[in-house]
């Protein structure tokens, strides 16, 4: 296997890793070029990395040679910092994609195709919604062409930058959007992956369900940081004490814990029974406004690893968690 180039965003340190001997030797690509993990290219001869300076980082993978490509952004935008991504997408077009991350995280985008042999830029219409917070940097799909995903403020946004066609998801869970720490990847069958500070989370944009992953209560990693994608599809997520890695092509799905009983229910000073036909229904009078629920559900296999989220629809729209 040939060796890997490894380049450290803080400290500007830079190495060449041998994969046989398993060792790491220095080398020096330039000072203050603002490389940062979150994508990448490379061709025959080069590589390119993306910045937070609104650059592409050219490295000669030969000799180590350094040069900053300036992206052609709008230089009239104000803003507190220009992260910029390049990647290839499925179809092989090589794309940059520029957020203004303006004061209050407003954002506005810019968006290219990049020629890397002539290092030119050919700008595309599409891009991110106007007057939208950014929660995260976008990612782009290796798996549908010229689709980027972000976290926005309004939930999941969809941009297909070939054709501008937009779409937004999970506008019902902005609670555990907001709370995601980290990157949002997908996977090669559509689904999307991040993490917020204790779990790991599968989103089906399709059906707009979400599925929890806890650790074990004692276990590293105790709070999720943030979340990588390598080459072969494995996701890391990276945290305190430790990461966890895996394929999500490779994951075992349990099925889910059914049979959630509610056990109590009672408004006012009323009771009411809970065994009931699937379509029966209750009237409460409204001056009946102390309504509360008592639940229970059945987990043989961990019972003290049993966690419950609830939602109100039309009240309290986003997921609460309980012991």
């Amino acid at each position: 296997e040939e060796d890997l180039f490894l380049v450290s965003g803080v400290g500007n340190r830079s190495y060449t890793f041998n994969t046989t001997s398993k060792t790491f030797t220095d080398v020096t690509v330039g000072d203050s070029l603002g490389i940062t993990p979150f994508s990448g290219i490379k061709t025959e001869t080069n590589w390119f990395f993306s910045t937070t300076t609104g650059n592409i980082v050219r490295i000669d993978r030969s000799t180590f040679e350094s040069e900053l490509i300036r992206v052609p952004y709008n230089e009239a935008v104000e803003a507190t910092f220009r992260p910029v991504l390049i990647d290839e997408d499925a179809s092989g077009n090589y794309i940059v994609f520029l957020v203004h991350f303006r004061p209050g995280s407003n954002v506005l985008s810019e968006s290219f195709l990049f020629d890397p042999d002539s290092k030119t830029f050919n700008r595309l219409d599409a891009g991110l919604p106007e007057n939208t917070i950014g929660l995260s940097i976008p990612a782009i799909s290796d798996y549908q062409p010229g689709i980027i995903w972000m976290r926005l403020d309004n939930g999941i946004f969809r941009l297909n930058l070939l054709t501008g066609q937009t779409s937004t998801f999970f506008q019902s869970d902005l609670g555990v959007i907001s709370e995601g720490s980290g990157y949002i990847f997908e996977d090669a069958e559509g689904f999307l992956w991040m993490a917020n500070p204790s779990a790991i989370m599968k989103l089906d944009p399709v059906t707009e369900s979400i599925t929890y992953f806890e650790t074990d209560p004692g276990s590293a990693p105790t709070t999720f940081i943030t979340t990588y994608r390598i080459s072969n599809g494995d996701l890391l997520f990276i945290g305190t004490g430790g990461y966890i890695r895996f394929n999500p092509a490779d994951l075992q799905m349990e099925e889910p814990i059914q049979n959630i009983h509610v056990t109590e229910l009672s408004a006012g000073a009323g009771m009411y029974s809970t065994l009931y036909a699937e379509n029966d229904s209750y009237e409460i009078e409204s001056s009946d406004n102390n309504l509360s629920f008592s639940y229970l559900g059945l987990n043989y296999r961990d019972p003290a690893f049993t966690r419950y989220r609830y939602r109100i629809d039309g009240y309290d729209d986003d997921w609460n968690t309980v012991g």
